[in-house]
């Protein structure tokens, strides 16, 4: 019998099927699209993301029919949410993490409650980004739709609803709604009460690893899975996706290149000092057993690439489909790493950690008529890595040291971006043999659930296997100095102009 592990992104979906020692027995990959109906509106269509979600469940299932699937867990995005009627039918759009629609909702917070408090209770610093502010900003400005509301939902609790059974949602996904008491593990009654918001608005928790239940006859057999299949609670993908790099034990560090790019540091007990001494950083439940995570992010890494794709590499698409090849690596191999005369400031949708900014706006400093694609390519593989640092730094500030990242996620196999990160931020990466780590940690959770493992620990001693290290190039690292030194001061420099800019449209 096998594990599957779905995982639920930003821009796409997918399912991989291991056997219990961690090999990979089928995976299936679908995309969709996100909607930004106006400027600083980000929406998702939940119609279109369960549709994805069945094709994979639905194609994996198929190609492992030998070995058929026992348990599913599901690692998910975090913060966006979904409205739904008792159907449960989506009520409107996915209202994810980027969206900036908010801001109002979380200036009240900031006028009224405090952020120090909000920080003290959920281990969150205030922003626009969480759960809570968009489940007001429905209820103020759309009260036909919250009248019609009987759960908000992430879409972990929404996988457990559409696949016939509770409501369920982990300590780690719970913890980035801005409503959850990391030290309790329960809802906040504090946070609630004070938003006028009733918790049965909300999905029940449980720790990562329990077991949700059998997915009904009728929904198996839609979906092609074979009777009595578990269902487990996974979890917030960056956290999920750290239990399947291995990084369960205090200081160990795991490096996420999707959509958006995380570091995620396992910790023994919340450190809620982290903000504002040295940065705005997130402390939440981890998936392991009783354990915590610290979490650092930018908003933009591989949907940078996607944009440059789609706007600038129409040619490179075509030479990728002779070649059968990815375009991304075509892209890649023309950076012009090192020599480009430029820097990005990768804030496209507003900045995650340390400025939590959703204000802030890209930048693309030292054009000249002498710029080539290659150029703007290095510029974007660079100044993601340069926000990298800027957060590691951040971290070593509040006495996180970092001495090695993993690194999971698409990004995770471009040998070329690797080395470029391990070569500007000093550290060794090493890329896991499994980069889609998410997957792997909702069906290590799964297996816990059905009594394949015992415990994380026995699981992680099946399955982890470390691939290629990536050591920094010590001439590299000493030549990125000055434009790191330099890319430092871009951000608080344009901040002003940005702002004027993000305000205008």
């Amino acid at each position: 019998m096998s594990l599957m592990g779905v995982d639920i992104g930003t821009t796409g979906t997918k399912a991989v099927v291991f056997r219990e020692n961690g090999d990979i027995l089928a995976t299936a990959h679908r995309t969709y699209d996100e909607l930004f109906p106006r400027p600083g509106w980000v929406e998702m269509d939940p119609n279109q993301m369960w549709k994805a979600v069945c094709d994979v469940m639905r194609q994996a299932s198929a190609e492992v029919a030998t070995d058929p699937v026992q348990a599913i867990g599901c690692s998910v995005l975090g913060e966006a949410v979904t409205p739904v009627d008792r159907s449960p039918h989506p009520l409107y759009n996915t209202l994810p993490s980027v969206d900036a629609r908010c801001k109002a909702q979380a200036d009240w917070w900031k006028g009224t409650f405090g952020a120090d408090e909000i920080y003290a209770i959920t281990g969150q610093p205030l922003h626009t980004s969480y759960s809570l502010n968009k489940i007001m900003w429905v209820r103020d400005e759309m009260p036909e739709v919250f009248g019609k509301t009987w759960k908000f939902l992430l879409w972990e609790d929404l996988f457990c609803c559409w696949m016939g059974l509770t409501p369920v949602i982990d300590y780690s996904l719970a913890s980035r709604t801005m409503a959850f008491d990391i030290r309790k593990r329960e809802w906040s009654s504090r946070i609630l009460e004070a938003a006028r918001l009733s918790p049965e608005l909300l999905a029940q928790t449980a720790a990562a690893g329990d077991r949700v239940g059998e997915i009904p006859v009728s929904r198996a057999i839609e979906l092609g899975l074979p009777h009595g299949v578990v269902v487990t609670v996974a979890g917030h993908d960056v956290i999920t996706g750290a239990l399947g790099a291995g990084a369960v034990h205090a200081g160990q560090a795991v490096l996420t290149i999707g959509t958006t790019e995380s570091i995620v540091v396992a910790l023994d007990q919340p450190s809620l000092s982290l903000e504002p001494k040295s940065g705005m950083f997130a402390c939440y439940c981890h998936v392991a057993s009783q354990k915590y995570a610290a979490l650092a992010y930018s908003t933009c890494s591989g949907n940078l690439l996607r944009w440059y794709r789609d706007q600038f590499a129409g040619r490179e698409v075509e030479e990728a489909a002779r070649q059968g090849t990815s375009v991304y690596d075509i892209l890649t191999a023309k950076a012009n790493l090192g020599q480009s005369g430029l820097l990005l400031l990768p804030h496209f949708v507003g900045s995650g950690t340390p400025y939590l900014d959703p204000e802030s706006r890209g930048a693309l400093i030292g054009l000249s008529l002498a710029t080539e694609p290659g150029d703007i390519i290095a510029a974007i593989l660079e100044g993601t890595t340069f926000e990298l640092k800027v957060n590691m730094e951040s971290f070593e500030k509040a006495g996180i040291i970092i001495q090695e990242l993993r690194a999971v996620g698409g990004g995770a196999r471009s040998d070329r971006w690797l080395q470029l990160k391990a070569d500007i931020t000093g550290k060794p990466i090493v890329r896991l043999d499994v980069t889609e780590s998410g997957c792997l940690g909702a069906a290590i959770l799964a297996g816990i659930a059905a009594g394949v493992y015992a415990s994380y620990g026995e699981a992680l001693h099946n399955v982890i296997r470390l691939g290629r290290r990536f050591e920094p190039n010590l001439a590299n690292t000493r030549r990125y100095e000055e434009p790191f030194a330099t890319y430092k001061h871009v951000y608080p420099q344009v901040k002003p102009l940005t702002r004027v800019l993000s305000r205008s449209k």
